[in-house]
């Protein structure tokens, strides 16, 4: 995990490097706004055709530098966008919580990519 710079969500992250290394599936669960969470299965295939597609469409190579910024693990995104692609291309992530006084220097580092809330976002865009 070389080219991982993980300051939250360190488990979270093991485990979808551990289920993508025993090609497991991935389960996720919907936020409940029905009434009732329920239960998503995707399956091994599935996540990497996902993950394969998002390489291509954002063009991550082995120089890219993906920055994940609260980007929930508990949702889908979190793997196919930045774990699992930096796996396959062995490019640099980073996995961090938002945190407004560290944003700018975040960016100094000069990510490549990056993946934001969008109401995180929205309050960034005012400033």
């Amino acid at each position: 995990m070389k080219n991982f710079q993980i300051h939250d969500f360190r488990d979270e992250t093991e485990d979808v490097i551990r289920r993508w290394n025993n090609k497991e599936n991935f389960v996720y669960y919907t936020s409940g706004s029905t009434g009732t969470p329920k239960k998503i299965v995707h399956s091994y295939e599935v996540i990497k055709q996902v993950s394969e597609q998002v390489i291509e469409q954002n063009q991550y190579t082995k120089d890219s530098f993906i920055l994940n910024h609260n980007l929930p693990p508990t949702s889908i995104g979190f793997p196919v966008l930045t774990v699992i692609p930096a796996l396959i291309t062995g490019c640099q992530v980073k996995i961090k919580k938002f945190h407004a006084k560290t944003f700018v220097d975040d960016m100094i580092a000069g990510p490549t990519h990056m993946f934001i809330l969008p109401a995180i976002f929205r309050v960034m865009r005012r400033t």
